[in-house]
């Protein structure tokens, strides 16, 4: 890996400084365990190591007669990185920037002082961590509609269950439509079973 790092002071007021790294981070060899079930590949990445990381920062400070300000601006990136071992598609974190503004205040001939700031100002989503449960499977599908209205579907896979298809409505994120295969007695063949849900009622302000 390799990384750079610069400090600049262009005047008494401003202060800026930032760093970059890469890393070349992979697997090159992996022994099979006891039960012969290798779950992972040398393609894998390793769990929270992006390839490139980056950050930057921006300081100015003002002296007032009772004391001294200082604004600062933060940034860092992260490229994707994976979230656990076996890199299970939901887990895999897309590149992201956050950004992180703080004010310092100190008074004048004080040894302490007091600051404010915002952490991901721009209210970025990311994965902090994440388990996958080979019991249980989440994927997400194609968007379908339902009573002609747009409709996000998510595929639920459980061991030793049928599969199990949810619809949820898009502007408010109700569920809709369940659908599952069950078996009917008078053909005894395999159907696919629709269940439609709505008239959602309000309780307390919410359905």
């Amino acid at each position: 890996g390799l990384e750079a790092e610069i400090t600049a002071k262009p005047s008494a007021h401003w202060l800026i400084d930032a760093s970059a790294g890469y890393m070349d981070a992979h697997y090159t060899s992996i022994s099979a365990p006891s039960t012969g079930t290798v779950l992972l590949n040398l393609k894998d990445k390793l769990v929270n190591t992006p390839e490139w990381t980056a950050n930057a920062g921006v300081q100015y400070s003002q002296n007032l007669s009772a004391g001294s300000l200082r604004y600062r601006v933060d940034y860092s990136f992260r490229s994707g990185m994976a979230k656990d071992t076996v890199n299970t598609p939901l887990l895999m974190q897309k590149s992201v920037g956050l950004w992180n503004p703080t004010v310092t205040w100190q008074p004048a001939n004080a040894n302490w002082e007091i600051a404010a700031g915002v952490t991901n100002a721009s209210n970025e989503r990311y994965i902090v961590t994440g388990n996958a449960n080979a019991a249980i499977g989440l994927t997400a599908l194609p968007e379908t509609k339902v009573a002609d209205k747009g409709a996000a579907v998510v595929l639920v896979k459980s061991q030793g269950h049928k599969d199990v298809k949810l619809f949820f409505d898009k502007e408010p994120g109700l569920l809709v439509q369940v659908e599952h295969q069950s078996l009917d007695l008078l053909s005894g063949k395999e159907v696919v079973q629709e269940l439609l849900l709505s008239d959602y009622q309000d309780k307390d302000g919410r359905k």
